[in-house]
């Protein structure tokens, strides 16, 4: 799922969800309801920050911001992992910088900045075995989020020496089929059939 503007996430009300072997491009993730996540089934996955951001790009918030409620941000009760929440073996490149350089504080969970993903595993209790990827090291051909929609979507395969190649964990009749070791972070498996759209 790539986009070049705006947030991927736009969460309701779940229960529980089930969130596995996506690969995610776009300027931020959730809009401040990243914690939404906590609900749910979350291996896996690949992150990837590209386009202008005016904050971090991955965030979680505990109250409401703004005015009035209906302009604001409401975080429920669950702020911390519980009988739900098994997240864990994704990967992310959050620096939305082209030139490779980093800048601090990329993921915020409720009142902490944290520049790596190890910090968030540590504060947070989640993604113990999530990694830093860097994505011209992960893509065949890494390309941005298109703009408008209309133009053809960027196919993000992976490259067979990349550090996403069986950097995940095996989720019983969800991940069934990879090739390696253990099942690749993201849409494509290296070697596997690819999805046709």
């Amino acid at each position: 799922v790539t986009t070049a503007r705006g947030a991927l996430f736009k969460f309701r009300t779940a229960s529980r969800l089930v969130f596995v072997k996506n690969t995610l491009v776009a300027p931020t993730f959730g809009r401040d309801i990243m914690h939404h996540l906590l609900h749910g089934l979350v291996r896996n996955n690949l992150f990837i920050a590209d386009g202008i951001q005016d904050r971090e790009p991955w965030r979680a918030r505990r109250k409401y911001v703004g005015e009035a409620k209906e302009h604001g941000y409401y975080t429920p009760d669950l702020t911390v992992p519980d009988w739900r929440s098994d997240w864990d073996y994704s990967g992310y490149d959050l620096n939305p910088m082209s030139d490779g350089e980093s800048s601090a504080g990329l993921f915020h969970w409720f009142d902490e900045s944290f520049e790596r993903v190890e910090d968030l595993a540590m504060a947070a209790g989640i993604e113990m075995h999530g990694r830093q990827v860097e994505r011209h090291a992960t893509f065949v051909d890494y390309r941005p989020p298109t703009n408008p929609a209309r133009q053809p979507r960027p196919v993000l395969v992976l490259r067979p020496d990349g550090p996403a190649v069986d950097a995940g964990a095996r989720v019983p009749n969800l991940t069934e089929g990879f090739v390696g070791s253990a099942p690749d972070l993201g849409a494509f498996e290296v070697g596997g059939v690819q999805p046709h759209f």
